[in-house]
């Protein structure tokens, strides 16, 4: 009626997750596979049923999850190097673009006992970004060898004459353990 047109254009804000995977010596390992879902607001992650969105971080450690919206999400790697250690738990990851704090990271381990490596500022190369380190397989060292074996066999041979000397020889025949004089009691 006014001979003009408008359009009216809604614009998605998109964040991206990114972060260094390094080893022990902060040197950055590639091809280590992740993988991120969408959660409601719980800590449980059977709530974590969005589509998930896989990553591999590059030559330089870096992992990126591009396109993301304000909310939770569950950040689990999947793959790690030959004698790594693949971490025990995943990570709830906050975005939150009105929060002082628009990132928040909580480490959620499979047990108790158990909590993934935590996420940390970089240092070196990596100075103001988030670097997530990764740790050899814990080995544990052969214990024993020879001296073990000795010992094995001292143990058997005074537990064996223990036995001889606290069982009987004869039916009948029982070894007396006496007080040594000086030391009875009598009777009143």
């Amino acid at each position: 009626d006014t001979g003009s047109d408008y359009y009216a254009l809604e614009y998605t804000y998109g964040y991206t997750l990114g972060f260094f995977k390094v080893n022990e010596q902060d040197e950055p390992m590639a091809e280590v596979s992740f993988t991120l879902k969408t959660c409601d607001s719980t800590e449980d992650t059977a709530t974590c049923t969005g589509d998930p969105q896989d990553a591999d971080s590059n030559s330089d450690g870096l992992v990126e999850f591009a396109g993301l919206a304000p909310g939770r999400y569950l950040l689990t790697e999947t793959k790690t190097h030959p004698g790594y250690q693949l971490p025990q738990g995943q990570w709830f990851v906050d975005f939150d673009p009105t929060s002082d704090t628009p990132v928040v990271i909580m480490a959620r381990g499979d047990s108790s006992m158990t909590l993934p490596p935590a996420f940390k500022q970089g240092s070196g190369d990596y100075v103001g970004e988030m670097v997530l380190p990764n740790y050899r397989a814990t080995v544990l060292p052969n214990l024993g060898g020879h001296g073990l074996m000795i010992w094995m066999i001292a143990g058997v041979a005074l537990i064996g004459c223990a036995v001889i000397y606290l069982v009987p020889t004869r039916p009948g025949n029982r070894r007396r353990h006496s007080i040594p004089s000086g030391r009875r009691f009598e009777r009143a």
